[in-house]
């Protein structure tokens, strides 16, 4: 769960793509993603790429419905923040 700084207070948002649904909704992502995804969390020493702060996600460059691939090439760890920045589904409003 994060903590962010609302309007009226601090908001907790947990981010809705670790809700179980996730697996369902994107079967392509295959039976190794837990472990594609934490090698690239690893190799960006849990840092995100585009602001610098703590990565726990990894979002992939080339989307699979438009033909990308799992290939650590095509991933990229973010905050959430930053990824949410890319799918409006996650949540965050900025």
């Amino acid at each position: 769960m994060t903590t962010y700084q609302g309007l009226f207070g601090p908001v907790d948002l947990e981010p809705k793509h670790h809700a179980p649904s996730h697996k369902k909704r994107y079967k392509d992502y295959g039976e190794d993603w837990d472990e594609l995804s934490n090698t690239c969390l690893i190799l960006a020493n849990h840092t995100c790429v585009d602001c610098g702060k703590p990565a726990t996600q990894v979002h992939h460059i080339v989307p699979l419905s438009k033909g990308g691939t799992n290939e650590q090439r095509n991933l990229k760890a973010l905050c959430f923040r930053c990824h949410s920045k890319y799918h409006k589904h996650l949540g965050f409003k900025r």
